[in-house]
This record gives structure tokens, sequence and C-alpha cells, in this order.
């Protein structure tokens, strides 16, 4: 007996032990996770300022080093690479998306979300009370369009809440907006239902969900002014008034040899007027609202340290090749 409560003892010291160790040894991961992300942050501050100097390209699209395209070439990223890069005893993969591959919501207007709508696949009867309900949302007034609310209605619901009335910071205020629903918001193809998923109250709408062609995280976003024509989509484009079938033949064109997008030997838009020369009739309605060379980017900092992951996301404005700041950052 005495054997025998010794071994129980002796082996509930050893648990504890180990539940010690590793939340230490955790804690101490945990610090070298935050130095692992600023070094990424670091080095894709370098890596934009770097594409900007480079005075053969005065633009930027997919077929470059910042998107993943390796070069062999005598170039300045020759035998750098984004994928699983030794720092210390950790590793980090840096994922780059141009922000302004999309248009920023704060500065469309009625014609403009109405399209939204059109692609997203939103019943014709719901449509105008989504459009006028966003823009009371963002303008800085408390008159209700026709089909829109004010605060009065927010100030109703179950949780009340203010209206915005002004710009949106983060488009998850979408989710806030009277009509906009969940699955609009992030699509319902299955990798759009996961991140929908991720926050815990949308998880009961899982079944019976709508069908959607797209949604509106895949065609807004809150930063920059222009969209950039060599990283945009063709649903994008097509915000713009743009004919879809002109729309897809102006993505097909950023294609190479092989057909696919995103590859070494893509032709690309090498300045507004180029692209505009392609579009034709009605391309100085875009002078104001397109632009080959981005300045906000957005980074996936993927940081490992052993069997451990952790997963920073950062927003980078680039002035110049020598300006380049973190706007914010957080952990996934």
């Amino acid at each position: 007996m005495v054997v025998f409560v010794f071994a129980i003892m002796a082996g509930g010291f050893a648990y504890n032990v180990k539940v010690e160790t590793t939340l230490a040894r955790n804690a101490q991961d945990d610090h070298e996770f935050e130095w692992l992300a600023r070094s990424g942050m670091e080095f894709s501050k370098w890596v934009l300022g770097q594409q900007m100097a480079i005075r053969e390209e005065t633009y930027d699209a997919l077929n470059q080093f910042w998107a993943g395209r390796k070069f062999d070439t005598n170039d300045v990223f020759e035998g750098l690479s984004l994928q699983d890069i030794p720092i210390g005893r950790g590793h980090v993969t840096l994922e780059f998306t141009d922000v302004q591959s999309k248009f920023n919501i704060n500065i469309a207007n009625e014609e403009v979300l109405t399209t939204a709508t059109e692609l997203i696949g939103i019943d014709v009867g719901d449509a105008p009370i989504i459009v006028d309900s966003i823009l009371d949302w963002i303008d800085r007034d408390d008159t209700p369009r026709d089909q829109g609310v004010e605060e009065d209605h927010y100030l109703e619901a179950e949780s009340p809440y203010r209206c915005k009335n002004g710009p949106l910071d983060s488009l998850t205020e979408l989710l806030l907006v009277n009509g906009v629903e969940p699955e609009m918001f992030w699509g319902t193809d299955p990798v759009d239902v996961q991140n929908m998923t991720r926050m815990e109250r949308f998880r009961h709408r899982q079944a019976n969900l709508p069908e959607y062609t797209n949604s509106f995280v895949k065609l807004f976003t809150t930063l920059g002014t222009k969209v950039n024509p060599n990283t945009c989509s063709s649903e994008v484009l097509q915000l713009f008034g743009i004919d879809p079938q002109l729309a897809d033949q102006l993505v097909a064109d950023r294609a190479g040899l092989d057909g696919v997008v995103g590859t070494e030997d893509d032709e690309v838009y090498r300045s507004n007027a180029d692209f505009a020369a392609r579009v034709g009739a009605g391309a100085q309605q875009l002078a104001r609202l397109i632009s080959v060379r981005s300045a906000v980017f957005q980074v996936k900092i993927n940081t490992r340290i052993g069997e451990r992951n952790r997963t920073k996301v950062a927003y980078i404005f680039r002035r110049n090749d020598k300006d380049i700041r973190v706007l914010f950052s957080f952990w996934e």
C-alpha cells in the first residue's frame, strides 16, 4: 500500500512538473512569436520598398516577388523566398495581398453598391434596402433615404447600438447594417462558410444557407482610394460599370503564355494610360479611381516554432520606396 501511494504521488508530481514546464515553454515561445512577427513585418517593408525602387517596373502586379513569384535572373530578389524563412529557432512565411485589388466602400455611391448587390446575388427586392442602409450608415446626417434607416432603427434593436454616421473603419461593420446578412458578407462557398463560422454566434446558421455568387468581403475594402487593374478581379472591374465580357477579357489579358494569372511571363498594365486604352469608351471616368501602383498591402505573417504556429496580420502603407509604415497589426 505504501509503495502504491508513493507511486501515485510520484505520478501526480511528474504530471504537474510536465504541465508547468509546458506552460513555461509556451510563455517563452509567445515572446519569441512576437519578435518573429516583427521581423516578418520589417522584411515585408523591405520587399515592398525594393519593389518600388525597380525603375523598369512602375506598377504592382501578380507576377512580382511580393506576390510569391520566384526569379532566377540577376534580380534584387534573386535567391530569396517568402516561404519558411529561418529566424533564430523559428521560421516565418509571408503572404501578401494587395488591398487595392478591391473597391473602397467608403467612396462607393449608389450605382456601385447596386452593382455589388447584383454581383453577390442579393434579391432585387432586398437590394434597395441594403444599398440605402449602407449609405445611411456612412453619411453624417440623420435623415434616412427612401428605403434606408438611421439611428432610431438601431436603437430599437434587441441589443441597441448607434448608427456609425461615418466611414467604416473595418469592413465587418457591415454586419451591423440593416439588411446585411453574414452569408452575403462572407459568401457561401465552403471556405467562405468556414470564415463565417469562426464567429460563434453564426454557427447555427450553417443549415439552409442561401446561395450567393459573390460576397461583400471579396469586393470591398476600407483602405486605399484606388483600384489596381493588375491585381483586382473581373467582378471588381464590373463595379465601375465595365461590361462583364470586357471585364473578363481585361483580366484574361493579364495572363501569360501559360494562361495562368500571376506567373513570371504575364502581360501587365504598365501604366494607367495602358489600361485606359484597353478599356476604350468610358475610360476617363476611371481615371481618378484606377492606379497600377498600389499603396496599401495586407501581409499574413505565419510564424512557427517547433510544432507551434501563430499568424499575425499587418496592414502596410507604402508612400514611396523609403517611407513605408505599418498601419496596424493583430494576431489571428
